[in-house]
């Protein structure tokens, strides 16, 4: 339990550390895309274990105009943004300069309209933490260890956001293959 000038701070392991509000810097907030194809989720091995396509809007960007580049420069994939899953407020410590930050970070859905991922064209940076995106089923994702910086309710609220997507994309394809 935090008293309240302090706020838990998430390490890029994983840990939780308290973090007094004056240490905290406000960060751009964050954009992410969640892909849905065939039943599996598009993910990016980062910084030791996983995480979804996305990154920092730049200063004066369009949220889905961030969503459509960092996608692509982080899966090569081309996306179209779909519905908002979920607005999360995250605080975490950066990889790069250990400073502390408080961001928001808005949750898509994004439907591939082309591209591939040998097309990727990471930053220097992201080069240095994130591998090549991997196309993996739900039930493997609920086992992978997951670097989102979220609470743990949040992860299962998303979860459960992904889990009817799939359902939806499952279903309109059965539908699409019936009516053949």
């Amino acid at each position: 339990m935090t008293d309240s000038k302090k706020i838990l701070s998430r390490q890029i392991d994983g840990s939780l550390i308290e973090i007094e509000l004056d240490k905290l810097e406000k960060k751009l907030d964050a954009i992410i895309g969640i892909a849905i194809r065939d039943g599996k989720i598009l993910i990016l091995p980062m910084f030791g274990g996983y995480d979804f396509p996305g990154g920092g809007m730049k200063v004066g960007e369009d949220h889905l105009d961030a969503l459509i580049r960092e996608f692509k420069e982080e899966t090569g994939y081309d996306v179209k943004p779909g519905e908002i899953m979920g607005a999360y407020t995250t605080s975490f410590t950066s990889h790069k300069n250990s400073k502390h930050f408080h961001q928001v970070s808005l949750v898509y859905s994004v439907e591939i309209l082309g591209g591939s991922r040998d097309c990727a064209t990471p930053t220097e940076d992201e080069k240095k933490y994130c591998s090549r995106a991997e196309w993996v089923n739900f039930e493997t994702l609920k086992t992978l260890d997951f670097k989102r910086y979220v609470k743990d309710w949040e992860q299962a609220e998303l979860w459960d956001k992904i889990s009817a997507l799939i359902n939806i994309s499952k279903t309109s394809l059965s539908s699409l293959v019936s009516s053949r």
